[in-house]
């Protein structure tokens, strides 16, 4: 099973054009639909450039939440900076004012199965450090 992340956004800005050494926004989805939690019409789903997967991000258990790294947790460097990067993205992305939501699941759910709503996180709350992807989650980010 990989790791499947997908946000949306309001934003014309065409995240796929992006350029970064890992780090890949995919128009791509892999679904013939667009997933029904998501709100809005860009949507863009994350991998890293040498794998289709999202594995190479931090993506953590809902019971674990949001902390920043552990030792126990036997990050790698790369799932980190990866994931700090994004963070990064989302919080200019609503700096400038526009939307953004995420899902998270597992490569073999349907898209809409067993997804637990978290409603909206404050990323002037959450550090880059702390910042992670939950299975099967959905958010929506803001910053207020």
């Amino acid at each position: 099973m990989c790791d499947f992340i997908v946000i949306s956004t309001n934003s014309p800005e065409d995240l796929s054009k992006i350029q970064h050494d890992t780090v890949c926004f995919s128009k791509d989805i892999g679904f013939e639909s667009p997933l029904s939690l998501l709100k809005y019409d860009n949507q863009y789903r994350l991998f890293e450039k040498n794998s289709p997967c999202g594995c190479f991000f931090r993506v953590l258990d809902p019971n674990v939440g949001m902390i920043e790294p552990q030792e126990w947790l036997t990050e790698d460097e790369d799932s980190l900076d990866n994931t700090k990067f994004v963070y990064d993205t989302i919080k200019c992305l609503l700096a400038d004012s526009y939307q953004v939501d995420c899902i998270s699941i597992w490569t073999t759910q349907q898209p809409d199965d067993n997804v637990h709503s978290y409603g909206k996180i404050n990323l002037n709350k959450i550090s880059r450090n702390e910042f992670a992807f939950l299975f099967q989650s959905y958010f929506e980010y803001c910053l207020e």
